[in-house]
């Protein structure tokens, strides 16, 4: 089942575009991006994992929006203008989430139990890790051995869990196989 994108979304992605140059020539991690939705201002955190994360949601939701193609393509036209720039954020936060990854895998290794709403934000910064990963091979980016780092990790993390209900956001588990996307369907075992 298809939902339109909200305009909301829709101006909180455009919104991200256009602070995009900026964000790619700066060293930040993220940025925070103000933007006008129905009933006044609003914010969001803007990481190029976010941005990408967003258009995939929405494109999944209204594939034939022409705002969303528009912003799609400005995001890919950004990218080749400032393809050493995209590249160095695209593997700082792809590092960054690899290392929160790792940091996981290390904690149920060393028996931590108590993950609480840890492998939440974890299995969200893995599945940002992958995203990541998809973007940089549809642009012929060396992913820089993350992706065996991430294969050792989640080889230790999938000693640690078990099959579990989807964990992801409600509604887009069908975008999420459960052999590919495993740790959105998992949950660690007690």
């Amino acid at each position: 089942m298809s939902h339109a994108t909200s305009g909301a979304d829709l101006a909180a992605i455009e919104a991200m575009i256009g602070a995009l140059p900026a964000f790619l020539d700066g060293d930040d991690l993220f940025r925070v991006v103000v933007f006008e939705r129905p009933g006044g201002a609003d914010k969001i955190t803007m990481t190029l994992g976010a941005l990408l994360d967003a258009l995939d949601d929405a494109t999944a939701r209204d594939a034939d929006s022409a705002r969303i193609t528009a912003a799609r393509q400005t995001l890919n036209d950004t990218a080749a203008g400032r393809a050493d720039r995209f590249t160095e954020t695209l593997h700082r936060e792809l590092r960054s989430a690899l290392n929160d990854w790792r940091a996981l895998a290390e904690d149920m290794e060393h028996g931590s139990d108590d993950l609480g709403e840890d492998w939440g934000y974890a299995t969200r910064n893995r599945a940002r890790a992958e995203r990541l990963l998809l973007a940089a091979a549809e642009r012929g980016i060396a992913d820089g051995g993350a992706r065996a780092e991430l294969a050792q990790a989640d080889a230790v993390v999938r000693k640690h869990v078990a099959p579990a209900d989807f964990q992801g956001a409600p509604g887009t588990q069908d975008r999420f196989p459960r052999d590919s996307w495993w740790w959105l369907w998992s949950a660690p075992r007690r």
